[in-house]
């Protein structure tokens, strides 16, 4: 086990020492904002509407109101407020998220995205990117389970479950500009028309020219090849529309994102010298009809499609002068090779759920599912860079017709023992067209030991399917029945909580141990072909940590920690690549005045495992530094005689600080350059 170096012993201790004081009772605002605080309500967990307190397994509720106050800018850099939750940019510019030490590779596949109930994650790759670029003024809540999902939730519900929920009910209008030309307009509309039709609509535009950061050398530049280094493709614009209608029951809600980017450092090389961009677009819509059939059941019918169309960037996957792979005697390539890929895909998903409450103590709750996945159109073409030869015109047939179908079922029971214990039972059983069945069961126990002391127990499992791409990786084949033969990867995970709250102050402390089984890798061994593979085995043990506390009516504190050790016995040294052992959060708020606020919010990111590089005699990072950024928030809202108005500075990262991050693949040894200062100045207007 690593112990913690002086700088990380510093900052806890100064965490320690700013807690120690006694709670001042606070006007009604200031309590009303606290309660709400500390009694969200939430269905994730079982989709049954309760305290989030008193939900089995670790559930964090983040409102966007609050987020916005941190200074946080999209959904993504809000999972990093999260204990347990790593989140940083991959070679390409994908959100990657690690869940208590496990997912350096897997981007945002290892987690449960949804949007509004809806699930994102495609099928073809497993990410949910675009979702995780929204900006946080398009935030009512996110909703964060830590830990398994699937005995709920299915595929993708690996280690965590997430579900963003998008502004209702109000009217705003709110335009930022900052640093790298940052400019972004978000308009939020609602109403009710007559015959109680209730309506409303969210319009979203950002863009950003980018940092202008450079890489550092790769792979391919100590044999004097590539691009690298050289700066990075690091633009974005993007764009939501989503509306929504409810009338007697029914509810129709649609979505689309559109998001394209740059290559930010390239996939397994730098990109080309011009800029080619990332471009994904996602529509979604649902219909949901809610029926009370009695006094006592309740049931709710959803049918939800999906469209996804992705085109990657043109990514430089081989220079020129370096040896073909898999090929014997090893043969010089004669030109940069231009990879250029993309894939069209949807799903058409139904469910009804049945919530039964058998006795006051008891409730029963039966999900049935159906669903198919199918790619309707792929390429993927490797190109000369000189000669425009096409090496590989290979339009792949397998994927194409890899359709995914299932049928689930899932039982929960909650059983109220006796006054201050429940516990719940669970278990989801899916059957899949090309992997089989798999089940996922759940048991927690919640006991209220006292009026301000909680317990809660949870043993769960989970699940995450090899994705369509790993399946039908380098499958030159016209027919889908030859796939490459995965198993899934499977999760068994363990946790108890402590929670002691009261008026103005909650205090979590969670213990957890996972086994991960089956873990699915893209496997990089120099002179052959890349493969996916399942890799074996990971262990996870940790804890984490959560205090909130209203000083007083003007100050507020909002602090985690966390830790996770991981047991990886292929690795060189046994730690598994990508994880980072310590995590903290730490925001204070200061009320100066009833029209002005101050924020500072602190996040600490310990040593990060670096990879152990056995087949490359090259220099290589084995531990990432740890490093602290401070990010400043300086709200305004002027007396407006009754409407709203808020202007809002933000500096993120105070100091400028500089790091580097692990790379996936490994193709630089050196690690990702992150970091820079950036400030931004918005406006808010509600009427």
């Amino acid at each position: 086990m690593k112990t913690p170096s002086a700088r990380q012993s510093y900052l806890l201790v100064c965490m320690s020492l700013i807690f120690p004081v006694q709670v001042l009772a606070g006007d009604d605002e200031a309590l009303a904002e606290l309660m709400a605080l500390l009694s969200q309500e939430t269905d994730l967990a079982t989709k049954t509407n309760m305290n989030a307190d008193y939900v089995p397994g670790s559930v964090t509720v983040m409102h966007g109101d609050k987020l916005k106050e941190m200074g946080v800018q999209t959904t993504g850099e809000a999972l990093q407020r999260v204990p347990g939750i790593y989140v940083s940019v991959g070679n390409t510019g994908q959100v990657v998220s690690v869940v208590r030490g496990v997912g350096s590779s897997l981007s945002s596949s290892n987690l449960k995205i949804m949007l509004n109930g809806v699930s994102i994650n495609s099928a073809v790759t497993g990410a949910a990117d675009s979702v995780l670029r929204l900006p946080i003024f398009q935030v009512d809540r996110i909703e964060v389970i830590r830990g398994p999902g699937s005995s709920i939730y299915g595929e993708f519900a690996f280690s965590g479950v997430v579900n963003i929920i998008t502004r209702e009910n109000n009217q705003a209008i709110h335009m930022k500009g900052g640093s790298n030309g940052y400019g972004q307009i978000d308009v939020a509309l609602a109403g009710e028309s007559g015959g109680g039709v209730g309506w409303g609509m969210n319009v979203s535009f950002w863009n950003t020219d980018g940092t202008a950061r450079e890489s550092g050398v790769d792979n391919f530049s100590f044999h004097g090849a590539g691009y690298a280094p050289s700066d990075i493709f690091d633009q974005e614009q993007g764009l939501l529309l989503s509306f929504k209608a409810a009338y007697s029951g029914y509810q129709l809600r649609g979505q689309y994102i559109e998001v394209e980017r740059g290559s930010f450092f390239g996939r397994v090389a730098k990109s080309e010298d011009d800029y080619s961009p990332r471009k994904e677009e996602l529509f979604n819509v649902s219909l949901v009809k809610k029926w009370k059939l009695s006094d006592t059941l309740d049931s709710v019918f959803t049918t939800t499609y999906q469209h996804i169309n992705t085109d990657e960037a043109e990514q430089l996957v081989l220079p020129a002068g370096i040896p073909l792979p898999g090929t014997r005697p090893p043969l010089i390539n004669p030109e940069d090779n231009i990879e250029e890929r993309g894939q069209e895909e949807s799903y058409l998903k139904v469910s009804a759920l049945f919530d039964w409450q058998t006795s006051v103590n008891n409730q029963l709750m039966l999900i049935l599912e159906a669903a198919r996945f199918e790619v309707s159109d792929a390429y993927k073409s490797l190109v000369g860079a000189d000669s425009g030869m096409v090496f590989e015109d290979e339009k792949p047939e397998a994927l194409i017709d890899s359709d995914r179908r299932y049928n689930s079922a899932v039982l929960q029971d909650q059983w109220k023992v006796f006054d201050g214990v429940e516990l719940t039972f669970g278990v989801r059983h899916d059957d899949y067209s090309d992997i089989g069945s798999r089940s996922s069961p759940r048991v927690a126990g919640v006991w209220r030991v006292a009026e301000n002391h909680i317990v809660k127990l949870q043993y769960a499992e989970a699940y995450r399917p090899p994705t369509l791409e790993q399946r039908y990786f380098g499958i030159n084949s016209s027919s889908a029945e030859q796939a490459n033969d995965l198993s899934p990867e499977e999760l068994a995970s363990a946790e108890v909580s402590y929670i002691y709250r009261q008026a103005y102050r909650k205090i979590t402390t969670t213990l957890f141990r996972a086994e991960y089984t089956d873990l699915i890798e893209l496997l990089l061994i120099p002179g052959q072909v890349p493969t996916y593979h399942n890799v074996g085995e990971v262990n996870a043990m940790g804890a984490e940590w959560e205090w909130v506390e209203q000083i007083n009516d003007s100050w507020q504190v909002l602090s985690n920690i966390s830790y996770v050790e991981t047991e990886d016995k292929l690795d060189t040294d046994e730690e598994f690549t990508g994880v980072v052992n310590w995590l903290a959060n730490l925001g204070v708020f200061w009320e100066m005045t009833p029209h002005t606020s101050h924020s500072l919010l602190l996040h600490y990111v310990g040593e990060q495992e670096g990879a152990e590089l056995p087949n490359l005699a090259l220099p290589h990072v084995e531990t990432f530094d740890a490093y602290t950024t401070v990010d400043y928030t300086l709200t305004y809202k002027p007396p407006m005689g009754g409407k709203d108005l808020l202007v809002q500075f933000v500096i993120k990262n105070l100091t400028d600080e500089e790091w580097e991050i692990q790379s996936y693949p490994t193709q630089w040894p050196e690690g990702l350059t992150q970091g820079g200062i950036s400030g931004y100045l918005g406006i808010e207007y509600g009427f």
